[in-house]
């Protein structure tokens, strides 16, 4: 069992449709590889705000902005799995 879990965020806002179907399957994703994520409202700080306003929903892992806008399955799903096994090896 990995103890260096990274740190995965959804940064995003309420009545978003990309925005949820994003984080249904990111919440599908991190329960197959038994990883957490957290969520964050871009509208509760003004730079995250400025940042990702025209972007979201934004993907970060350990602070690696791994996409944006519309995140499909199937791409959210290479990109994590790819981070996830770079980032191992060097570990």
């Amino acid at each position: 069992m990995a103890t260096n879990q990274p740190k995965i965020i959804l940064y995003g806002k309420e009545r978003c449709q990309l925005c949820e179907e994003a984080k249904i399957s990111l919440q599908l994703l991190c329960e197959a590889h038994r990883l957490s994520f957290e969520e964050f409202d871009i509208y509760s700080d003004s730079v995250v705000l400025e940042r990702y306003q025209l972007k979201i929903p934004v993907l970060t892992i350990d602070g690696e902005e791994i996409s944006s806008g519309y995140l499909s399955y199937r791409d959210t799903e290479q990109a994590l799995v790819s981070y996830i096994k770079n980032n191992r090896t060097h570990s």
